[in-house]
């Protein structure tokens, strides 16, 4: 009961003053250890804001320099042309190959497509998509064009929200 009146009264802070300014001062360490952890998560993605940004310009870059020779670069994205299906991928060139001398390059890319399946009436069931990684010929891909760094546009004309 005399530690309530004190209390209210406020002589317990002249009583007992030791623990509330340790409690004052915890609090504060804690506030500071939090906004200190998280200044470093900031500055964290920023550095990652800012390298992504990079490897993107220096891959529009690279992609620029290709098309002026008519060629692709690695990690570039393009549009497969499928012959036997007549239908068109997006893929992303994984290799870039010169066996055949330096004037006619070939391509690993990969892509994804339906995993179809046909079922006894002759109805196809899609159940997911199949990755595949193939080598192919400058003839058989085509160029997505970009507007600004992230953006593509799609050959006919739309924009995509990103070319990741």
């Amino acid at each position: 009961m005399f530690t309530r009146m004190a209390e209210k009264s406020g002589l317990l802070d002249f009583i007992a003053p030791r623990r509330k300014k340790e409690e004052e001062e915890a609090q504060i360490n804690a506030d500071k250890e939090l906004a200190r952890r998280l200044q470093l998560e900031e500055e964290a993605k920023e550095r990652s804001r800012r390298q992504k940004e990079r490897e993107e310009r220096s891959q529009m870059e690279r992609e620029i320099e290709a098309e002026k020779k008519g060629m692709f670069v690695k990690k570039q994205k393009v549009l497969y042309y499928h012959k036997s299906n007549d239908k068109k991928y997006y893929a992303v060139i994984v290799g870039v190959h010169f066996d055949d001398g330096p004037d006619r390059p070939y391509y690993t890319i990969k892509y994804q497509r339906p995993d179809a399946i046909v079922d006894e009436n002759g109805v196809e069931h899609v159940k997911g998509n199949i990755e595949i990684e193939k080598q192919t010929t400058p003839d058989r891909l085509i160029r997505i064009e970009r507007e600004g760094i992230g953006q593509e546009i799609s050959p006919d004309g739309n924009i995509s929200a990103s070319a990741n």
